[in-house]
C-alpha cells in the first residue's frame, strides 16, 4: 500500500539451497544483503529488487502499530538477536545470564532476556555510559574485570545459565565458558575480525556438558517477530537510539560512531528529517 510503513530483511535468499530447504534461509548458499550487495539505506529512497519483493522480504507495518523510524530501524538487530536466542535455545524464567560486550547489540540482547523472563541479567562493558543504559533497562552492569567475580557472587559460584559474547573479541570465546554454569548455554553471538584465532580449554566443554552455537543474520519470521515486538511497545527506542543525523550529516554521524558516542548512532535520509 502506497505510504504504508515498512521495513525489508536484508537477507535475499534463493528459496531452493539446501539451507533454504531447511528453513535456514539466512544461511543461504547464495545469498545477497540489503547494506552489501543491494544497495542500502545511505539515500533517499531505497530501490527493493523485484526478486526481494517476491520472496516477501518487505515487512509491512500494519496502519495502526505504525511507529517511530528510530524504533523501526531496530527491527533488523532486534531480529538478529531473536535468531540468536533461537540457537541458544532461549531464556528460561529466573534464569542468570551474562552478556559480554555492552553495546547496542549486547543492550538489545539484555532487553530481550529480560522480556523473557530472566531472573538477573548481568552486561559487562567498559564504556560508563552505555553500563547506565544498561541498569535503566534493568539489567546489573559492570566493568569487564568485574565480570568474573560478579557472576560468582550472583550464583553462588555456580556461573550463569547462558553466556552472550556480544563483542568480536577473540579472547572472549575462552572467557565465556569459563563463566558459564555446568549445562549452560554459550552464544558466541558477535562477528570476530576475519581470520581470528581463539585458545580453549575443550575439556571445559566436555567435562561441563555446554551447548556452544553461534547467530548471524536472521530470516524473515524473524523480522516479522521483531517488528510485532517493537510495536508492541518492546523498548523505548531513545535510550538505545541515542544520536540521529540527516543525509547531509553522514560526516559527523560516522565519526561519533567511530568515537563511540552515546549508544547507537542514526541517519534519518528523509528530506528535513531533523526540521
Amino acid at each position: 500500500v502506497v505510504g504504508q510503513q515498512a521495513t525489508v530483511s536484508i537477507v535475499v535468499s534463493c528459496g531452493v539451497c539446501r539451507a533454504c530447504l531447511r528453513g535456514r534461509e539466512h544461511l543461504c548458499s547464495s545469498m545477497e544483503l540489503f547494506g552489501y550487495g543491494i544497495d542500502g539505506g545511505l539515500a533517499p529512497y531505497v530501490l527493493v529488487p523485484a526478486r526481494a519483493v517476491a520472496r516477501g522480504n518487505v515487512i509491512p507495518v500494519a496502519p495502526h502499530r505504525e511507529m517511530p523510524a528510530t524504533r523501526l530501524a531496530l527491527a533488523e538487530p532486534v531480529s538478529c538477536v531473536l535468531n540468536g536466542h533461537r540457537r541458544h535455545g532461549g531464556v528460561n524464567p529466573g534464569e542468570t545470564v551474562v552478556i559480554l560486550g555492552g553495546g547496542p547489540i549486547g543492550l538489545l540482547h539484555a532487553r530481550l532476556c529480560l522480556a523473557a523472563g530472566a531472573g538477573r541479567v548481568i552486561v559487562s562493558g567498559r564504556n560508563p555510559q552505555r553500563r547506565r543504559v544498561a541498569e535503566a533497562l534493568g539489567a546489573q552492569a559492570v566493568a569487564p574485570q568485574e565480570a568474573a567475580a560478579a557472576v560468582a557472587e550472583a550464583t553462588g559460584g555456580w556461573g550463569a545459565d547462558v553466556v552472550i559474547v556480544a563483542i568480536g573479541a577473540a579472547e572472549l570465546a575462552d572467557a565465556s565458558l569459563e563463566l558459564a554454569a555446568p549445562g549452560g548455554r554459550v552464544s558466541w553471538f558477535a562477528g570476530f575480525p576475519k581470520g581470528s584465532r581463539a585458545s580453549i580449554q575443550p575439556n571445559t566443554v566436555h567435562y561441563e556438558e555446554l551447548a556452544v552455537s553461534g547467530g548471524s543474520n536472521a530470516t524473515r519470521a524473524d523480522v516479522h517477530d521483531a517488528v510485532a515486538m517493537l510495536a508492541g511497545g518492546l523498548l523505548d527506542e531513545t535510550a538505545i537510539v541515542t544520536h540521529t543525523f540527516g543525509l547531509d550529516q553522514w560526516r559527523e554521524a560516522v565519526e561519533a560512531a567511530r568515537e563511540h558516542v552515546g549508544v547507537k548512532i542514526a541517519i534519518d535520509p528523509r528530506p528535513a528529517a531533523l526540521g
